[in-house]
């Protein structure tokens, strides 16, 4: 099985941040990193009154994007 890391954005992020997240990532685990496209259906996740995110919706709606 091949070992792949891929980072997917919860928000808008620096595109260099990302690249050098993704080298440094590929270096130490030795396997390759790709990029996905920002995730952007978050809103359904975010609970106000708690103020943070649902992590059953979140990582939900992270795998229907896939």
């Amino acid at each position: 099985m091949l070992n792949l890391i891929t980072l997917r954005p919860l928000e808008e992020i620096d595109q260099g941040i990302l690249e050098e997240l993704k080298r440094r990532l590929g270096e130490t685990f030795s396997c390759p990193v790709e990029i996905e496209p920002q995730t952007t259906e978050l809103a359904r996740a975010y609970d106000s009154s708690r103020k943070q995110y649902l992590s059953t919706t979140l990582l939900s709606t992270i795998g229907a994007s896939e």
